[in-house]
Parts: structure tokens; C-alpha cells; sequence
């Protein structure tokens, strides 16, 4: 018993190191746990879809990378239904800011970070998925 109670500083440490990123708002991208990469509302002109058809897309695409593993072929789907750039803009635009954890992945925690499709898309899928993209969707821009 003894030797539980002196251990017990390490409880402190390793909750500290699970959540540093979370705790600290630090991540490879920046301070804030966002990217640089596609911030701000993306200009939606030219689009084909409706805000609705937008906001389920982007429901489709959190649901295909918010399970155990990620659902390519469904985040393939979800892009074979944009004509153009401005509906993958107005997608984007839909995702916004959703929780998401380095740590444990999609799951996330109280304490994530909200990061936008680009990079929840960055963090899910491999290079080679985010080569696929760029080369299928090249309006995307994702990597």
C-alpha cells in the first residue's frame, strides 16, 4: 500500500501525457488545434447543390470517419457527388468546426480541439487515400 501512495504523483502525469495535445491546444498543425489549411467560410458560388443537400453530405462524411476504421468507399461516394468545387466549398463550409481527438481518433473528448473537413480528412484517411482524392476530386485541395 505504501508503494501505491508514493506512485501516486504518476496519475497526474500520465493524464498529462494522454491529453497534451487536448490540455495544451497543441497539435502538428498549430496552437489551436486548427489548420491553416482551407480556414474561413469557402466561397459557395457556382454550386449545385442546396444548404440541405450540403449539410448531409457533410453529416455522410463525419459518419463515414466517426466509426471504428474509416469508410473509404462511403467518403468516395460522398465526393462523386460534387460537380464542381463550390460544392465541395459549400460541404466544407456545412462540416464547419466538429470535435475531433489525435489521441483517440474520432471519438474525441471533452477537452478536443474542433477541426474542420480538411483536416478531419487529412487525419482519417491515408497518403495514398489523399492522393486518390487529389487526383479524382483535384478541386478539393485537402493535403
Amino acid at each position: 500500500m505504501a508503494f501505491l501512495l508514493k506512485q501516486i504523483w504518476l496519475i497526474p502525469v500520465l493524464i498529462l501525457i494522454l491529453f497534451r495535445d487536448s490540455i495544451f491546444k497543441i497539435n502538428q498543425n498549430g496552437v489551436d488545434g486548427r489548420s491553416d489549411i482551407g480556414m474561413g467560410h469557402r466561397s459557395e458560388s457556382g454550386a449545385t447543390i442546396t444548404d440541405d443537400q450540403a449539410n448531409e453530405l457533410a453529416t455522410r462524411l463525419e459518419v463515414s470517419m466517426n466509426s471504428m476504421g474509416t469508410d473509404e468507399e462511403a467518403i468516395w461516394a460522398v465526393f462523386k457527388k460534387f460537380k464542381n468545387k463550390a460544392d465541395y466549398d459549400k460541404t466544407h463550409n456545412a462540416f464547419g468546426y466538429r470535435q475531433y481527438d489525435k489521441n483517440f481518433g474520432n471519438v474525441g473528448t471533452p477537452f478536443s480541439p474542433q477541426y474542420n473537413l480538411t483536416d478531419w480528412l487529412n487525419y482519417e484517411l491515408s497518403t495514398e487515400d489523399i492522393q486518390r482524392l487529389a487526383t479524382d476530386f483535384p478541386f478539393t485541395k485537402i493535403a
